[in-house]
């Protein structure tokens, strides 16, 4: 035995146990953030698709069900937002003075919602207006050009919100602590 040539083994399988062991960490970190962003792409296509339905003349309650649906075809879920989500299609208009021109105040005209929607509630706004809802909605300012410079003119919003859940105890453990997300939401207008 040549001298010194076991203790260099030995040092080889404590670096080999540490690398593996870091190496194993960091896939499983890249396993739950992919999932969190592909997860968010979806929702934002997912968005987009039900605010182009409503556009096109789609009823309000039809687009949801679209979207819901879309989200999980023949059971092929990437989102199952039937179980874990929750979408809320509104329409909004500018209210208009006598003259017929928009007065910066814009109101949502109608808003259907899916079935379970855990809790959330849109963050345009509500329909109809009571006590407890102001039908005034939150809009970007593109949004709000776009219905100031068209009388009489509609614009969609979809909301979708997931409530993501890691894969892997690391996953777990980065969504306890707010590195990952615990809900996702998206919002597209047309």
């Amino acid at each position: 035995m040549i001298p010194g040539k076991w203790n260099e083994s030995g040092q080889a399988m404590v670096e080999l146990a540490l690398l593996l062991s870091l190496l194993a960490i960091f896939s499983l970190g890249i396993v739950d953030v992919s999932r969190a962003v592909y997860d968010s792409e979806v929702l934002r296509n997912l968005s987009g698709e039900g605010s182009n339905l409503a556009s096109r003349g789609t009823s309000l309650p039809n687009t949801v069900t679209a979207v819901v649906n879309d989200s999980c075809p023949s059971g092929a879920c990437d989102l199952n937002l039937a179980v874990s989500g929750c979408v809320v299609v509104s329409s909004i208009t500018c209210v208009t003075n006598a003259a017929g021109q928009c007065t910066s105040t814009y109101v949502i005209t109608g808003q259907a919602t899916s079935a379970a929607c855990h809790g959330n509630t849109s963050r345009v706004g509500c329909y109809p207006a009571s006590p407890t809802c102001n039908a005034q909605a939150t809009i970007p300012t593109q949004v709000q050009t776009v219905l100031s410079t068209v009388s009489g003119y509609t614009v969609y919003s979809t909301e979708v919100f997931y409530n993501y859940s890691p894969v892997t105890s690391l996953g777990g453990f980065l969504n306890n602590n707010n590195v990952l997300p615990t809900q996702l939401y998206s919002v597209a207008y047309f």
